[in-house]
């Protein structure tokens, strides 16, 4: 919640009017955009944020890939 208050506080105040039950879900997607985009801006050659793209990418189909074994 702090995260998303910090980094778009424009998101932050569209959430408060969310329905309570889906405000977690809400706060969960935006803080994740805000990291995603903070890469840019933190990281200034290509290969380091190359890099953390990927251990994204890897957390996320990890992520995905226990879903689907729970599924089964």
């Amino acid at each position: 919640m702090e995260t998303v208050r910090a980094a778009d506080h424009d998101r932050y105040l569209t959430v408060l009017y969310a329905p309570e039950d889906k405000r977690g879900a809400l706060f969960s997607l935006y803080a994740f955009n805000a990291e995603i985009s903070g890469i840019r801006d933190r990281i200034h050659e290509a290969l380091p944020g190359e890099v953390r793209l990927q251990w994204w990418r890897d957390v996320i189909a990890a992520e995905d890939g226990a879903a689907e074994e729970g599924a089964a």
